[in-house]
């Protein structure tokens, strides 16, 4: 039976893993950016909201983009920020290449843990390429 919400439930539990924060804690990354309070984010790659909801927790005046390729996902993240009554964060669903938002919308850009595609990223050549590290984009 095909997964119609289309992602793997067994990954779902890894990325919610909290043993995650042992070698990727959000936490130092708001550390290292100092983001002003009412900055935009764009977390490209959102998934489960690792990064995303408590970035959106800390900074209740920020304006939080959690964007996925993956409907299932966008579909989590939506429900546990409302779950966890967190109404400054919107879930996008976005194309391997496009998020429909306004150019200089955002103040930062983060990718986590992405996984990379060819056909999403046409410069790389590999197949499949795995980001550990997070990649930030500070447009002011």
């Amino acid at each position: 039976m095909a997964d119609t919400l289309g992602f793997d439930p067994a990954r779902v539990e890894r990325l919610r893993n909290p043993e995650r924060l042992e070698y990727f804690n959000p936490a130092r990354i708001w550390e290292i950016l100092q983001p002003e309070p009412d900055c935009t984010l764009i977390d490209i790659g959102a998934g489960v909201g690792f990064l995303t909801l408590p970035f959106a927790e800390k900074f209740p005046h920020a304006k939080v983009f959690g964007c996925d390729i993956l409907d299932g996902m966008v579909r989590l993240l939506r429900d546990e920020a409302k779950q966890r009554g967190i109404d400054n964060l919107d879930a996008l669903l976005m194309s391997p290449n496009h998020v429909d938002l306004h150019d200089d919308v955002a103040d930062f850009i983060v990718m986590t843990q992405v996984q990379l595609r060819s056909a999403g990223f046409h410069h790389i050549e590999t197949h499949d390429v795995y980001a550990y590290h997070t990649f930030v984009t500070a447009t002011a």
